[in-house]
């Protein structure tokens, strides 16, 4: 006896459907070994979403972390090409955002995940359906420290392969003015091999009406950053191959230098802005320096390199100025409240930390006290 045709459906169906599953299985056996066991249920890593297409970064390190990396198709081929070096760790809400600033004027993005634990990783596969992602970097082993040196290496390793001239190193909270991004395309394509430009940064202070004006805060370095975030290429720029202690920072400049340690070329964009985000919740602000004191105890037990923490208990009698709203009106898409807890996973670690390592943390950290309630991580 026949079976009716709609069985006959059916049955293909789910033919169509067990071969696709099996086709899928033995593309993807590589996610067997990194399966976590949770309740006798297998939960995947956000991580497993892009391991089918990923390769070992071409960059020699001697260290655990185990690199990979994963192409997208919307592969970008300009010349000369401008490619946005973009570091994240468990920013889900706000990677669109920072990704959304940069395709207004890069070609292209390289994006370095550094161990998220949250939905950032997703959210990437995501806007690299809409967006000028080229490759996202990521981890495969456990968090240690922050290393910023070796990710400064692997994002230029990455974009010089993708055939990126020129780069912009930013992170997700700063971003530039609005009413310059229409120019800035031109002036970053008009630097020439071994140049870089320097566009000076403003600090919206808790909120977007005001911003603290520069140059009036000679006390504090968080408010006097000099750096430049732009660069055009040159065969000879290389990252130092270690961290002066001198500097007693986990940080290093964004711009690489020449082999024997000569700065580029310095041009100056005086009437664009970058705009630093930090600031924009003292709250937040305050997770990030508890976060960055204690990574500084447990990195540098003897104490002499210290995590990144600022004298900023005073901060509360600044020179103010209204900010142009131009600056930020451009961007319809911004939303402020996104920075209020953003920072708010540091607090997290900073308890397991203090939990691990209990000696120390008895010498509390009076530097960082700036937020308007007692406790940021409460």
């Amino acid at each position: 006896m026949l079976a009716p045709p709609c069985n006959k459906r059916y049955s293909f169906l789910w033919i169509s459907l067990l071969l696709l599953l099996s086709s899928l299985w033995s593309g993807c056996y590589k996610w067997i070994e990194d399966l976590d066991l949770v309740g006798g249920l297998l939960f995947l890593d956000a991580s497993h979403i892009l391991l089918s297409t990923s390769i070992p970064c071409p960059v020699d390190r001697n260290d655990s972390d185990t690199c990979q990396f994963c192409l997208f198709p919307n592969r970008i081929r300009k010349h000369p090409k401008i490619t946005a070096l973009l570091a994240v760790r468990n920013v889900d809400t706000l990677v669109s955002f920072g990704i959304r600033h940069l395709a207004e004027f890069c070609d292209s993005i390289v994006v370095l995940d550094d161990h998220s634990n949250d939905q950032t990783l997703l959210e990437l596969k995501l806007l690299s359906r809409y967006y000028p992602i080229e490759a996202v970097i990521y981890f495969a082993s456990e968090w240690h420290k922050r290393d910023e040196l070796r990710d400064r290496q692997i994002l230029l390793a990455i974009g010089r392969m993708l055939r990126g001239t020129h780069f912009v190193v930013i992170d997700y909270d700063e971003i530039f003015a609005a009413d310059c991004i229409s120019q800035l395309r031109k002036h970053i394509l008009q630097l020439p091999p071994g140049h870089s430009l320097y566009i000076p940064w403003i600090f919206p202070w808790n909120g977007t009406q005001y911003h603290a004006v520069p140059g009036r805060h000679t006390g504090h370095n968080l408010l006097n950053r000099s750096l430049a975030t732009i660069f055009a290429d040159h065969d000879n720029f290389q990252y130092p191959n270690w961290v002066s202690t001198k500097k007693m920072s986990i940080h290093v400049d964004r711009i690489p230098h020449f082999p024997n340690g000569s700065k580029p070329t310095n041009r100056r964009l005086l009437n664009c802005k970058i705009l630093d985000l930090r600031f924009l919740s003292l709250d937040n602000l305050e997770r990030k320096l508890l976060w960055y004191d204690g990574l500084g105890r447990i990195s540098n037990e003897s104490r002499q390199v210290r995590g990144k923490v600022f004298r900023v208990n005073e901060m509360r009698q600044l020179c103010l100025q209204r900010i142009p709203p131009e600056w930020i009106a451009g961007y319809r898409y911004f939303d402020p409240s996104l920075f209020y807890n953003s920072d708010r996973w540091r607090c997290r670690q900073l308890e397991e930390w203090k939990r691990k390592y209990p000696h120390l943390f008895t010498e509390k950290c009076t530097d960082c006290k700036i937020s308007l309630s007692p406790d940021p991580c409460r």
